[in-house]
């Protein structure tokens, strides 16, 4: 079998998988990116459920305190009673003109208080809008004047909503110590400010208790962890284990005013895009398989015919070479004893004709036969040729004057101009074969033209033949395909002329082989070939 079949057949298979696999690829890919999005989702949704339950968990904390107003003569028992709650760690109270009004900040104030005001400190002397009067009228930024008593502590604005209104209750959160802080503040009815600074142990704590248990049966899938402005762990749960550098799959900060703390979810990577990708990797994996084996049963199939019909055509080439082989004895002997005749007889016309005839058939078949013989060898690559010293005028000569009764009996005239005699290395029995092949055809397809012309000449070591015709010529798309194997013009030129197609064919190939070429070059009408030979001249040589 030829390699380029079976390079061809192994393609087939290949080439399809190939692109199979690459396509599955991409859907595996696509595949993964969407189940990978659709699971960061659902992270995201469980990050952000626990969210909101932490809000909602704050609101309610906080939403009692807000029911006290102030009153100056029980201030220091609600300051008692809110602080022995344990969330509670300070009480403060701003008046309507924007001066501290409880705790006072004087000599006599306990170390409690006092400690607040350091804790505090950054409070009082940001420039960040907090609070304000509700009667005064000021933009963010502005700062009402220092009050120089000891008693009173000026406050800053209120914060205001994206609607420029003041707001009616907030949170303010700042760094202290190792830790964040909260302060939660209020208006009450008569326009005091009223906040409290809450423990932060104690809000931790109280947070944590409404978050999720781990409870030991549950499948190590996930783990879900609270971490603090400086990363350090509040809280975690889930069961999934995960390596000290890893990284978590989702964060998602809390809502104010823990937006300092972070939800940090860890888990599989990409765990449903994973399934997801198995599961097409899966279905492109049997599906691959699948044609694989089509397209290997189809190429196996293939094989065998083609294996089989080449089997089938070596036979039948091996029966024609045997067959012509027999046949060329005979017919030799044949057209010996026919031209032998063909003299003995030439007082007879009609005679010589029907021997004319005889002689004229059997040089066609002779021809014919030397055609399959040489294709048969050029197939086997045993085409070889065997230059020797000659005169290749002689030689064109030879082969025109033999076929010059049958030509001119089909009205045909033959001129022969030849600038090149001289003695030179060349294969005669090639020569003869291309010029039979080429004057055949003339015969064929060209005779109603009348014209049979050649010219011979010499261009360095390449002898240049030319023969052309006066008949309907080649049309231009056909000057290269008509040198293919078993190819023939279409019927528009060769209605009712036989041939086997391998004429030209077999005439390059000889052409080639002798370091030359035949091809078909443009002429005034009809069909023009051009074979040019390496034939070096043979110095020294008489002619």
């Amino acid at each position: 079998m030829k390699p380029r079949l079976i390079l061809v057949l192994v393609l087939l298979v290949v080439a399809p998988v190939a692109l199979l696999t690459v396509l599955g690829a991409r859907i595996a890919r696509d595949d993964r990116e969407i189940a990978a999005h659709r699971w960061r989702d659902l992270v995201a949704a469980r990050l952000v459920a626990v969210d909101d339950q932490v809000r909602e968990f704050l609101q309610a904390h906080i939403r009692p305190f807000t029911e006290y107003s102030w009153d100056e003569a029980e201030t220091g028992k609600v300051s008692d009673a809110l602080t022995a709650t344990g969330l509670v760690r300070q009480l403060f109270v701003i008046g309507d003109d924007g001066m501290l009004m409880f705790p006072k900040l004087s000599a006599e104030s306990s170390t409690k208080d006092r400690e607040f005001f350091q804790r505090t400190t950054e409070l009082w002397r940001s420039r960040d809008p907090l609070f304000h009067p509700p009667d005064a009228i000021a933009s963010p930024g502005d700062t009402p004047a220092m009050d120089p008593s000891p008693d009173a502590t000026p406050f800053q604005q209120t914060p205001l909503d994206s609607g420029g209104l003041r707001l009616a209750s907030g949170w303010y959160t700042w760094h202290w110590s190792d830790g964040l802080n909260f302060i939660f503040w209020w208006r009450d009815g008569q326009g005091h400010t009223v906040g409290i600074e809450l423990e932060r142990m104690r809000l931790i704590a109280d947070i944590v208790g409404v978050l999720p248990d781990t409870a030991p049966e549950e499948a190590a899938s996930e783990r879900i962890v609270l971490t603090d402005s400086h990363g350090n762990t509040l809280y975690q749960w889930g069961n999934y284990e995960s390596r000290d550098e890893a990284r978590p799959v989702y964060t998602l900060p809390l809502s104010p005013p823990l937006s300092a703390w972070t939800l940090n979810y860890y888990g599989p990577p990409d765990m449903l895009a994973a399934a997801g990708g198995r599961a097409v990797w899966f279905n492109l994996a049997a599906g691959g398989a699948a044609i694989s084996i089509a397209l290997a049963g189809l190429a196996l199939y293939l094989y065998r015919e083609s294996s089989r019909e080449m089997r089938e055509a070596a036979r039948r080439v091996t029966f024609v070479n045997q067959v012509s082989h027999e046949l060329k004895t005979p017919l030799t002997n044949i057209r010996m004893y026919a031209e032998l005749l063909e003299d003995e007889l030439a007082g007879d016309p009609r005679a010589a004709r029907s021997l004319g005839v005889i002689v004229s058939e059997s040089q066609r078949l002779s021809r014919l036969i030397g055609n399959i013989l040489t294709f048969s060898r050029r197939q086997r690559r045993a085409l070889a040729l065997h230059p020797k010293p000659g005169c290749i005028e002689k030689t064109v000569r030879a082969v025109l004057e033999r076929a010059r009764p049958a030509l001119e009996a089909r009205g045909m005239k033959v001129c022969f101009e030849c600038a090149d005699g001289d003695q030179a290395a060349f294969d005669a029995d090639a020569l003869e074969q291309i010029l039979n092949n080429l004057i055949n055809n003339v015969e064929k397809y060209a005779a109603d033209g009348g014209y049979l012309g050649m010219r011979l000449c010499r261009d360095g070591d390449m002898a240049i033949l030319t023969v052309e015709d006066r008949g309907p010529g080649i049309p231009n798309g056909e000057y290269e395909r008509i040198f293919q194997p078993f190819y023939r013009l279409s019927n528009k030129i060769s209605d009712g002329v036989t041939g086997t197609g391998i004429g030209l064919a077999l005439s390059r190939e000889l052409a080639r082989l002798h370091g030359g070429d035949l091809r078909v070059i443009h002429g005034d009408g009809g069909a023009v070939f051009e074979l040019r030979l390496h034939a070096p001249v043979a110095r020294g040589v008489a002619t």
